[in-house]
């Protein structure tokens, strides 16, 4: 199955801007963005990796377009 998200550039700065912040003040996590699709989710589900666990980047939704 295909799915298709459109991705707004002012909606990624502000999810990179977070990332980079955590990434400053916390010397565990690390400088990327791990993307999860679910077949069963319309939307995609961003997440930074600190030390063995994740930090669920929850500020912007990208839900599927149809």
């Amino acid at each position: 199955m295909t799915k298709t998200f459109t991705l707004y550039t002012d909606q990624l700065k502000r999810v990179i801007e977070r990332v980079e912040e955590n990434a400053k003040t916390n010397p565990l996590a690390n400088n990327a963005i791990t993307v999860f699709v679910s077949e069963d989710d319309p939307c995609l589900r961003m997440f930074q990796k600190v030390g063995h666990d994740w930090i669920y980047l929850d500020e912007e939704e990208f839900c599927e377009t149809k």
